[in-house]
């Protein structure tokens, strides 16, 4: 299992700035839940969270990082 819990990463199969993001975090090992863009139910807290509304978003705990190269490093 990874190093890392409780992240969260806000995911599009189809963005290739997640897919970065997906292999950077498989091939560090970590523990990260991917979500998938929400439904328009919940698309208002997925606004909230992403003002820009792209996708990847990594969130963990309180902190939330909106861009793939950041959250790559």
């Amino acid at each position: 299992m990874g190093i890392a819990t409780g992240m969260k990463m806000y995911n599009s199969q189809l963005s290739p700035y997640a897919t970065r993001c997906r292999m950077a975090i498989y091939a560090k090992d970590l523990d990260v839940e991917f979500l998938e863009m929400p439904d328009p139910d919940l698309e208002q807290e997925f606004h909230r969270i992403a003002p820009m509304h792209k996708v990847p978003v990594l969130i963990d705990g309180d902190v939330i990082v909106p861009e793939s190269e950041t959250i790559c490093e």
